[in-house]
């Protein structure tokens, strides 16, 4: 769930290590932590800490519910990609939007565990029976993998 930041942060810390160098030609890990370290920092969200180094950072994503009214957006807006931006059919048809809802479900319950996301997912046809394929236009396989491992983690989705 932090993979891309993580893995982001060590790619920074590897260039880091390769331009930064003591006086002797060797790599300084220390000032490669350190900047790293100072990248994360700059990736946070919420109320920040007093002692925050990055000082063009504020604080953000304070208001609770705004993740849940884009939610609630797109599911009373149903409709394929495609036809809403003309010309995209030809490069990026979609083929569904449950799919896209079922995501954006789990994680919404995974952070707030709201009973009604937990409602939605368990809903009828919203299975996506048997995926084998994970892509930018079916992200069932991904959605159930999340699913299998909130009620793993948190034992609240009594719906598997």
């Amino acid at each position: 769930m932090v993979r891309l930041p993580f893995a982001a942060g060590l790619a920074a810390l590897w260039c880091l290590g390769c331009t930064i160098s003591s006086g002797e030609g060797q790599p300084d890990y220390r000032a490669a932590l350190a900047n790293s370290l100072l990248y994360f920092e700059g990736q946070r969200s919420g109320k920040l800490p007093p002692g925050q180094r990055v000082q063009w950072r504020g604080d953000s994503a304070l208001a609770d519910g705004r993740d849940h009214g884009l939610f609630r957006f797109a599911k009373n807006r149903r409709g394929l990609y495609h036809n809403s931006v003309p010309g995209a059919g030809e490069f990026y048809p979609s083929s569904g939007d449950e799919d896209e809802l079922i995501w954006a479900a789990v994680w919404l319950f995974v952070a707030t565990g709201r009973e009604d996301y937990k409602a939605f997912i368990a809903g009828d046809g919203n299975s996506g029976e048997v995926q084998s394929t994970l892509s930018w236009d079916k992200k069932f396989l991904g959605a159930q993998a999340l699913v299998a491992k909130a009620s793993e983690h948190l034992a609240m989705l009594d719906f598997i």
